[in-house]
């Protein structure tokens, strides 16, 4: 069961509810076992009448509760009729929107880490710092810190500001201040190492000027040893791209229209057989935009709400946006 093995988080889960249990580090680790479970493993399926004993962030055992090795004062807590399961992953997350009960929100889920797609760094450490001291429980956080966008994209929101009321107008500066601009291939290495430097453990590309730029983007960020996340790019051959080092796409926008839905079965198995190759993975956001989900009296709040209406100005308001050569 290595898989669990690997896993310092992990959840409990009951037919009632879900219950994440996330250890802390002490001094003097205290052990807790949780008896008579069933593990559901992805690799190996299930086991039934197992023992998990976690001490500090560690499993210490994971094995038939007959052979349990159980150390001296450890907590004892039967979970029979229970599951135990790894702890999940939200791929694609924004933290600073959501706010900080999320963080409470999504370990109650089982969710125990997530990956920023954009919050800034300052506020990624402050909710680090107040996890490391006891005072926040929430996942734990890969951040990207920035989102890089074509020079075209950042003009236009620009224009868009200064047709905006100005409470609206500071609102989409603060946003657009975590977004980059990037034209050509020779500032993506400075930039890369810059935002590896303030924490970034992958890099998010939302739009480029070009599919080339995108396959740079790529290069570069695989020699800086940073995932890349990237949109579904209009014009860009995805399995070019997973090739050149991008490891997901995200969003499904794309996948089931323009390119790919005209590709030939031939073009369509070579994108499949790239993404296998590559690790490059699919991170489809089921629930994208508020828009979408929102019922017709919720939609009309938005105009009187100058947050949402700046967020509809980079989200759902300006769709084509996301595409290269805007």
């Amino acid at each position: 069961m290595h898989l669990l093995e690997r896993a310092r988080r992990f959840c409990i889960l009951s037919a009632c509810s879900a219950i994440a249990v996330i250890t802390a580090p002490t001094a003097e680790p205290t052990c807790t076992a949780f008896t008579n479970t069933t593990v559901i493993n992805a690799e190996l399926d299930r086991a039934r009448h197992v023992t998990v004993v976690a001490c500090g962030e560690h499993l210490e055992f994971v094995g038939p509760t007959a052979n349990a090795k159980v150390p001296r004062g450890t907590r004892i807590i039967d979970a029979r009729g229970a599951f135990v399961i790894p702890g999940l992953w939200d791929m694609h997350v924004h933290l600073d929107q959501a706010g900080e009960s999320a963080g409470p929100l999504l370990v109650s889920y089982g969710v125990t880490s997530v990956r920023d797609v954009g919050s800034p760094f300052s506020a990624v450490s402050r909710w680090n710092q107040r996890v490391a001291a006891g005072a926040l429980v929430a996942p734990r956080i890969h951040a990207a810190g920035v989102i890089f966008e074509s020079p075209r994209f950042m003009r236009l929101v620009d224009r868009l500001g200064r047709m905006l009321p100005p409470a609206e107008t500071t609102l989409l500066a603060d946003i657009m201040l975590r977004r980059v601009a990037i034209s050509d291939p020779a500032g993506i290495a400075r930039e890369l190492a810059l935002a590896k430097a303030q924490g970034a453990t992958f890099v998010k590309v939302r739009n480029v000027q070009s599919p080339e730029l995108l396959y740079a983007f790529g290069a570069s960020a695989r020699r800086a040893g940073l995932p890349l996340a990237a949109h579904v790019i209009a014009g860009v051959d995805l399995a070019k791209a997973s090739e050149n080092g991008v490891r997901s796409f995200e969003h499904y926008e794309g996948f089931g229209s323009d390119d790919v839905a005209s590709a030939s079965p031939a073009q369509r198995l070579a994108v499949v057989t790239a993404f296998r190759e590559n690790r490059t993975a699919l991170v489809p956001t089921l629930v994208t935009r508020e828009s979408q989900k929102a019922s017709t009296g919720v939609a009309m709040k938005i105009p009187g709400d100058p947050r949402q209406i700046a967020r509809c100005a980079l989200q759902a308001c300006l769709p084509t946006l996301s595409i290269y050569g805007v």
